[in-house]
């Protein structure tokens, strides 16, 4: 898109809540193409947070375990 986009890295107790939504099943990785605030290269957060979300798909946590049955 060709619209500035505006993001914002949340931590509750220390700990990163984009990554423990997505490792509970409750969100998905859509991708980032910057750098985080830290300096740190995004390519290594998509990384982790993509192998959360394979992780919880393969537990069947949060949504992946919802039955897609019947629906089209």
């Amino acid at each position: 898109s060709k619209l500035g986009r505006h993001y914002a890295l949340i931590e509750v107790d220390g700990k990163d809540l984009g990554s423990q939504l997505v490792q509970q099943g409750l969100a998905r990785v859509y991708g980032m193409k910057t750098d985080l605030p830290d300096g740190s290269d995004a390519s290594r957060m998509s990384n982790r947070l993509q192998q959360l979300e394979r992780d919880a798909r393969m537990r069947k946590a949060g949504a992946w375990g919802l039955s897609t049955k019947g629906s089209n």
